[in-house]
């Protein structure tokens, strides 16, 4: 192997160590939510640059996935919704929302006062759907109050 195969290949594998080390942290972040008595409206804000990757398709595929599969009720009647937002086309909402890369971000709104999430989980697990859309259902629910 190549001096710059092997490079490739230990930096390819220390890559993969990572991913898998923050797998458990993940979880515990997506499993642990405590309950805080309900939202009136949840938002999910899917920021993505104009021209978009996989993964950026897929991180928007699974969040509508997510509710479609699991929070249909609320997203018929509007206490759930999901926007997706080019943040370099929509400089607005990005500025609002201090974003200067793609992200998805839960916004909750609770007797008038809204609160601001970012979900960096689904970056991690973008690969995995069923994952995903398991952790996404959590964040969720935990904002319902479930």
């Amino acid at each position: 192997m190549s001096q710059r195969g092997w490079k490739l290949f230990v930096m390819t594998a220390i890559a993969l160590l990572a991913v898998a080390a923050c797998y458990p942290a993940i979880y515990s972040v997506c499993a642990s939510a405590e309950s805080n008595g309900g939202a009136d409206q949840i938002q999910l804000l899917y920021f993505h640059r104009t021209q978009r990757c996989v993964s950026c398709n897929n991180a928007e595929q699974y969040a509508r996935e997510t509710l479609d599969r699991h929070f249909a009720d609320e997203l018929k009647s509007g206490k759930i919704a999901l926007q997706s937002i080019d943040y370099q086309q929509d400089r607005a909402m990005a500025d609002q929302y201090k974003v200067n890369m793609q992200g998805l971000k839960v916004v909750t709104t609770k007797n008038g006062q809204q609160t601001v999430k970012d979900v960096p989980e689904v970056w991690a697990l973008v690969r995995d759907k069923e994952a995903c859309i398991s952790c996404l259902k959590g964040i969720i629910d935990k904002e319902l109050g479930k």
